[in-house]
């Protein structure tokens, strides 16, 4: 059942992906700096959900409270959608 659940992500998120890039590429780029990073977010959460939905899995993000006060770097290990 994984691998039947895996291929239906991977086959919706790139359908999902090539929709998205056609749909919002004109708005991207004649967007002013602050709006046009509605399409990236939108696009990162519209994606998650997904995985929530048909892989079931969700993300959890611990040790928010270990970050320092004031500006840092943060500079995460990379994980290729798990």
């Amino acid at each position: 059942m994984l691998y039947v659940r895996s291929l239906a992500f991977n086959f919706v998120f790139y359908v999902n992906l090539i929709v998205q890039m056609i749909l919002w590429t004109p708005y991207y780029f004649l967007s002013p700096r602050h709006r046009a990073w509605f399409v990236p977010k939108f696009w990162s959460r519209t994606s998650m959900w997904l995985y929530d939905k048909i892989a079931g899995t969700k993300n959890d993000i611990t040790g928010q409270e270990n970050l320092p006060e004031g500006s840092f770097i943060l500079a995460p290990k990379h994980q290729s959608f798990w």
